[in-house]
């Protein structure tokens, strides 16, 4: 029985989270349906106006879809180059004492939480974009790609 128990327990654990993915996506499926008969898909995908409140709801998704590809681009443009340079730093150039220092501390910024990230990003780098850059808002396109670009440097220049 002994060898058994962390069998079950696993499958027990296996089969709970098969259950949770099931039920939420029955939930989106039941709260999105009326969503759809409401707003057709072309009106969804390509409407530029978000206005979820209103009867009948005016959800336009596209300027938040051009929003996550400008973001996915700019931090990519941002993080790549660097991401790169560490990582050929610490395999080909760095000594082995600094490489195995620096390959741990590279691992555990990459569990840096992208929530406090986030909070850093609102309370500190986007007042300082405002006032620097004379912007009307510090939350932008490049505060969103600098804190995208910070969070992705670690786990690229880990691989």
């Amino acid at each position: 029985m002994k060898d058994r128990l962390p069998g079950i327990v696993v499958k027990g654990i296996s089969s709970a989270g098969i259950f949770i993915m099931i039920f939420i996506l029955y939930f989106l499926f039941r709260e999105g349906i009326p969503v759809l008969k409401a707003v057709t898909l072309r009106d969804l995908f390509f409407g530029d106006l978000w206005y979820p409140a209103e009867n009948p709801p005016v959800l336009g998704m596209f300027p938040l879809i051009v929003g996550t590809l400008a973001v996915t681009a700019a931090s990519s443009l941002l993080a790549l180059p660097f991401s790169l340079l560490i990582a050929v730093f610490v395999s080909e150039v760095a000594p082995g004492p600094v490489r195995e220092l620096l390959k741990p501390v590279l691992e555990l910024l990459g569990f840096f939480p992208s929530i406090v990230l986030g909070f850093i990003g609102m309370v500190v780098l986007a007042p300082w974009l405002q006032e620097t850059f004379d912007m009307l808002s510090g939350l932008n396109l490049l505060n969103a790609s600098v804190l995208l670009g910070v969070l992705t440097v670690p786990i690229v220049s880990s691989l």
